[in-house]
């Protein structure tokens, strides 16, 4: 005990500015992301599906299919599995707080910075991690996501993109709480100002508990059960996601035999190829 009060006033100084924690009671609080590391964060993401993940769940993802998500899940952790997307992620986080200040002072509200991991109080495999909080003059608040994309990806971004809808839409239903009925997103293309803008968006009780449910679904019948999803039907990704996990499993452990419709899948491509 003495060691940990020593170890508690050493830190003191580095917390003495932080703002109070918000109370989210219907939610469980699983840690504190500032005090683990990316890779932990990493090993860790892969007992639950997190907002960012509900698109793909749902089969809106540009960027993922179900199978390459169960993969990621059932696949014992591995950080070059996951080397591709490191940069991508280092961007991200080193922006964030630029996006979430700039639009702060925009909208008149105060951040209060989250940093923890959150998951269902029903469904702990349920997860979220929001970037922020705001709180507006009134005492109401709102959630806060930052998001980064090429210049050219602008005309996208006239409303939310269907793809980026599910990730708060879960933040929402995983905290639970009358107090944050909406929130926003900011997207951020470049270094100027004018390359930030935001969408506020409204809890859908009735789509939230929809998603929630599917996201229940693909985890009890193919994560929980060991059984592969269907091929989402887009090429370039469904090839994409089987050759990354056929590589990683050849590198790691050549033995390993693939499913009948993993070797159909490669068998007919091949000739397709060839053709």
């Amino acid at each position: 005990m003495d060691e940990v009060a020593e170890i508690a006033v050493a830190l003191a100084p580095l917390v003495q500015d932080e703002p109070e924690r918000l109370d989210f009671p219907n939610a469980v609080a699983l840690f504190d992301c500032r005090f683990i590391s990316t890779k932990e964060w990493e090993h860790l993401r892969r007992y639950s599906i997190g907002g960012s993940e509900a698109a793909t769940v749902l089969g809106l993802s540009h960027f993922q299919t179900p199978r390459s998500l169960y993969h990621e899940k059932r696949t014992p952790y591995d950080e070059e599995y996951d080397i591709g997307r490191e940069q991508i992620f280092d961007y991200g986080h080193c922006v964030e707080p630029y996006i979430i200040e700039e639009l702060a002072t925009r909208l008149g509200a105060k951040v209060y910075p989250e940093y923890r991991m959150f998951a269902h109080k029903d469904y702990p495999f349920i997860t979220c991690n929001p970037d922020g909080i705001l709180l507006f003059p009134d005492g109401h608040l709102a959630l806060f996501e930052a998001k980064t994309a090429m210049w050219l990806k602008r005309k996208d971004w006239k409303t939310i993109p269907d793809y980026y809808a599910p990730q708060p839409r879960q933040y929402l239903e995983v905290l639970n709480d009358p107090k944050l009925t909406g929130g926003y997103i900011g997207v951020c293309f470049g270094g100027a100002s004018d390359d930030i803008l935001s969408h506020k968006y409204e809890r859908d009780l009735e789509a939230g508990a929809a998603q929630i449910q599917k996201v229940v679904d693909f985890w009890m019948n193919h994560i929980a059960k060991e059984v592969l999803p269907p091929f989402s039907g887009v090429a370039k990704l469904d090839l994409e996601a089987q050759y990354k996990f056929v590589q990683h499993i050849a590198t790691k452990n050549p033995a390993t035999e693939l499913s009948a419709d993993t070797v159909a899948f490669f068998e007919r491509y091949y000739q397709l190829k060839e053709d």
